[in-house]
């Protein structure tokens, strides 16, 4: 089976889950660009704000978690990493797992909503159509 979510829905399931406006674009059926304003401190009363695009590449999908590879340089490895070190009890840090450099692990579980489905569905692979990614998978 097939179930298409727009990129719409997406974003809305990250601000909801994860406190942060993104935008997404298709790149090809496997990859899309995520970009997204980050906050990265105040200098003198002005606060220092970067727009970061990263790649990301669906690798599979290992039951619940979504392994994903991404390329977007030194600076956000570093900033990911330090994210990581800085506020690992955060819910959204502990979200996103990085096994290594340039790879990420989605827990896919700990979004709200995608919980039960994901008890229900068995999903088989994730690519990206238009402004939507398709979703392959079977109920259990």
């Amino acid at each position: 089976m097939y179930l298409k979510v727009s990129f719409d829905e997406i974003k809305a399931l990250v601000k909801a889950n994860a406190n942060q406006v993104i935008d997404l674009s298709p790149v090809d059926n496997k990859t899309v660009c995520l970009c997204v304003d980050v906050r990265l401190g105040a200098v003198l009363g002005h606060e220092l704000r970067k727009n970061i695009s990263v790649k990301l590449h669906v690798v599979e999908m290992r039951g619940k978690d979504l392994v994903l590879a991404y390329d977007a340089g030194a600076g956000v490895d570093m900033l990911l990493a330090g994210a990581q070190m800085l506020f690992p009890q955060l819910r959204q840090v502990k979200m996103v797992e990085l096994p290594e450099k340039g790879r990420a692990v989605v827990h896919l579980a700990m979004v709200d909503g995608l919980d039960k489905a994901l008890d229900k569905a068995d999903v088989k692979d994730i690519s990206f159509e238009g402004d939507s990614a398709v979703i392959d998978f079977t109920l259990k």
